[in-house]
């Protein structure tokens, strides 16, 4: 359900993690992002990041902590077994957390979430209120535009050293 690599200088090491990620669905299966996963596990981090980078296609769990997935739309979803285990994700196919909870958290600690997402709606409206709880910000991603994903983390990482005058500065010097 989630894969988190440890942060590194080393392209190598990168590629070769992305290269043994193997993607587990079928006819079925729950459409819906783990975004709750992805965003509780930010927020377990022992050195709390300062901020949080959300990618995806598709919107989080519309179900509450303590649904099942897939009451909310009514329809029969399958979790991979994995997940459903004792102490799993959705341990019985119930959530364990949401989206809403774990925004909570990331904001009470000061931590923006800084949603991209594909598409348009869902999941747009999904990450614009992710995106709002965590003071962060929300954009289209743009597949056409190869270097937007680079500027946003760029001005970003740039912000959170120097301000918004060192993000301007980046700005003015390389997005024309």
């Amino acid at each position: 359900m989630l894969e988190a690599s440890p942060w590194t200088d080393d392209p190598a090491s990168l590629v070769k993690f992305v290269g043994r990620i193997q993607c587990i669905s079928d006819h079925g299966c729950d459409w819906a992002e783990a975004v709750e996963a992805a965003l509780q596990y930010a927020n377990n981090e022992a050195e709390m990041p300062t901020r949080v980078v959300l990618i995806g296609d598709a919107p989080p769990h519309a179900e509450r902590k303590g649904q099942k997935i897939g009451d909310v739309y009514r329809q029969k979803q399958k979790t991979h077994a994995s997940n459903m285990v004792r102490g799993g994700f959705v341990e019985g196919g119930v959530l364990s957390t949401d989206y809403w909870e774990e925004c909570a958290r990331l904001a009470d600690k000061g931590i923006k979430v800084y949603s991209f997402y594909l598409g348009s709606s869902p999941p747009k409206e999904e990450f614009d209120e992710i995106s709002r709880i965590t003071g962060g910000e929300s954009q289209k991603l743009d597949l056409n535009d190869p270097e937007g994903l680079i500027h946003a983390i760029c001005e970003n990482a740039l912000e959170d050293i120097g301000g918004t005058a060192l993000r301007d500065t980046y700005r003015a010097q390389y997005r024309t």
